[in-house]
Order: structure tokens, then sequence, then C-alpha cells
């Protein structure tokens, strides 16, 4: 199992304002600066459904957010750029097939003008 993000997690939020002093007051003391600075050193960690919520809550991004940070597999940015990489070949291969289907209607199309042309 990968290494968990929740530092990185964490490190974005500060960036953005919430520092842990700051996410402690938003958590009511639900979690405590110490308790996620401790999160940021562990190897592993084991966070429960509610501390997922509220964390993700008080840094205002999604659980599923904090989810994936907590059992790291949270979307970098080169992720995102590979599947955004994926899309485009996606598209680039549709338009190769409805390249493909619009010459084969094309083909068909002067078939049939041409016999119509030839049975006048």
């Amino acid at each position: 199992m990968p290494k968990h993000q929740l530092g990185e997690l964490l490190d974005e939020a500060k960036e953005r304002g919430f520092s842990l002093r700051v996410i402690q007051a938003r958590t009511r003391g639900e979690l405590t600066a110490s308790t996620m600075s401790g999160w940021r050193n562990a190897e592993r960690v084991n966070l429960q459904i509610e501390s997922i919520q509220e964390l993700a809550s008080a840094i205002e991004v999604s659980p599923t957010e904090v989810f994936l940070a907590a059992i790291g597999r949270r979307r970098t940015a080169e992720r995102k750029d590979e599947s955004l990489r994926e899309i485009l070949e996606g598209f680039n291969n549709l338009i190769e097939e409805i390249d493909k289907q619009k010459s084969s209607i094309l083909a068909l199309k002067r078939r049939v003008q041409e016999r119509l042309a030839r049975d006048k």
C-alpha cells in the first residue's frame, strides 16, 4: 500500500490559509493540531470516518479527497495530466474513426450519384 499523502494535503491546505491551528478551531477541537502533526509524521494512519469528514469540511475539500490522501491514492498533477492525455488520445481516435466513416459514406454517395446519372 502506498504511503499516505495527508502531509501533502495539509501543506496545500496551509497554503490556502488553513494552518493546523485554524483546522483545530474549525473542527471545534475534534481534530487537534497535535493529532494532525502526528499524521504528517506517521508511516500509516487510521482515520475514522468522522475525522475524514471533519477534516474535509475544515479545509473545504471533499471527503473523497481526504480519504484518497489517507490511503496514498490522491491524484497528483502528473496523474491529472496523464488522464488528460488519455482523453485527448480518445478524441483523436474518435476523429480518425469518424473520418473513416465519412470517407465510406462519401464513396457510397458518389456511387449512388453515378448510378442516377447513368440511369437518366
